[in-house]
């Protein structure tokens, strides 16, 4: 792909169209321009980016267009969040603005609010960060032949999962009249468990391989529902859980992670004497890692040579997400940010703005991009040094049907796969045994091999 000199100046001017609504436009000249219209795109430090584009929408159809941007979900006007305080500060602040509480923890709660009082919860008393459930994606598989569990069921005594519980732990199970033999439905996200038949086409394989076990169907939409689905396995004695979703952006990759990331989750069910079996994600062609590089000093990602946009299709009607993360776990002040820009016309249609340099915060950026235009829209990943001094290892992973222009197979593997605790499962072919090229790979960021 041609190397674009004026990026620089077209992303000043981008960020100036963006961003004018808040407050005048920028001069598209300098590199201060571009640093006061990325400023302004802040309405409150302990509000997430994503969720204040959804606030400052002005009518409720722009509200739930920006919800979708931001890759948010919703339910009826209001827009799921989570809210990192203490259990009573954040019960106190929700019930203040009229939120409803939908499951707590010590120091997280999932809650439903009203776009336009999320700036008021945001700067309640004791509220550390208000922002949407960790964005992850659901990853599947198949093959009685290629494992030959075939003839383990043949067996004589067959060994066929009789007396055996499994929990499939996923994103929604479709129509339940199509729910396999001797399976029960455990409802943690409801109105949404018949959204995705995704669970239900791995309760399938999973009844194939293991047609005697009993099945417990537990549909998650945030980690504190899977939180819930761990707490569910322990209490009825569950000892395999099968989950084929990948979390973005929750933690290192090495296992660690904060008391309700999903790595943690893993990890108390591993200690619990579970088996944990998890898909490694199917991202190997859909991401891209490397130590920040910037040879012409003007603070972006050169991917290669001096091309500094990483350049993915998005078919229309689709609304897909990139994530990026920088090797400064668990919490750091070193800002960078990931924008989304239309290579037709240069603007940039979304970005992750959360601001480590105020925080400090965890090191991840997202940001997500509906395509409404009817057309097929060709975006550039864009990676700017906001506000930094290091040259981190970056890692982005591109959540959508098309894979990234420039690809770092090697590391592809996302969480809880990526974990110690988790046994990692990745793709091959099932009439050949071949890997899928799609398959994600490690090693992990420490250095273990996984899958």
């Amino acid at each position: 792909m041609r190397h674009q000199p004026l990026l620089a100046l077209a992303v000043a001017a981008a960020l100036a169209a963006l961003l004018a609504p808040l407050g005048g436009a920028a001069d598209p000249s300098s590199a201060a321009a571009i640093r006061g219209a990325h400023a302004r795109a802040r309405i409150e430090p302990s509000l997430d980016a994503r969720l204040a584009a959804v606030a400052r929408a002005a009518t409720p159809a722009a509200r739930s267009a920006a919800a979708r941007a931001a890759g948010a979900g919703t339910t009826g006007a209001r827009v799921r969040v989570m809210v990192e305080a203490s259990r009573a500060a954040a019960a106190s602040a929700l019930a203040a603005v009229g939120g409803t509480v939908e499951l707590a923890d010590a120091s997280l709660t999932q809650a439903l609010v009203a776009p336009q009082s999320l700036e008021a919860l945001a700067t309640s008393a004791g509220i550390r960060q208000v922002r949407p459930p960790a964005i992850f994606r659901a990853d599947a598989s198949e093959g009685v032949q290629a494992t030959n569990a075939q003839a383990w069921q043949n067996a004589v005594p067959a060994i066929n999962g009789n007396g055996v519980k499994v929990a499939i732990i996923d994103l929604g199970f479709g129509n339940p009249a199509s729910d396999p033999p001797n399976s029960q439905r455990v409802d943690l996200c409801p109105g949404q468990i018949q959204a995705d038949p995704h669970g239900q086409a791995v309760a399938d394989i999973v009844h194939d391989m293991a047609p005697s076990a009993q099945l417990f169907l537990i549909c998650v939409n945030s980690e504190l529902t899977l939180k819930a689905a761990e707490n569910f396995v322990l209490a009825n004695n569950i000892r395999i859980v099968n989950h084929s979703v990948g979390w973005y952006g929750t933690s290192r990759g090495d296992g660690s992670g904060d008391p309700n990331s999903p790595n943690a989750i893993v990890a108390d069910a591993r200690a619990h004497g579970v088996l944990w079996i998890n898909a490694a994600g199917n991202n190997a062609q859909s991401h891209w890692a490397g130590t920040f590089s910037d040879p012409d000093g003007n603070d972006f990602e050169n991917f290669s040579g001096g091309d500094e946009l990483n350049r993915v299709v998005v078919p229309p009607g689709q609304t897909d997400c990139v994530v990026m993360t920088w090797d400064a776990w668990p919490v750091t002040s070193q800002d960078f940010d990931v924008f989304l820009v239309d290579t037709a016309t240069g603007q940039i249609v979304n970005g992750g703005l959360r601001d480590q340099s105020r925080g400090p915060l965890d090191p991840e950026e997202d940001a997500c991009y509906a395509n409404t235009t009817g057309t097929t829209v060709t975006l550039g990943l864009l990676v700017n040094r906001y506000s930094a001094t290091s040259s981190p290892r970056l890692d982005i992973w591109w959540l959508g049907s098309s894979p990234l222009q420039y690809q770092t197979t090697s590391g592809s593997v996302v969480e809880p796969a990526s974990s110690p605790n988790a046994l990692g499962v990745g793709a091959v072919c099932f009439s050949t045994g071949a890997l899928e090229p799609y398959s994600s790979q490690g090693p992990t960021v420490d250095g273990r091999m996984k899958p």
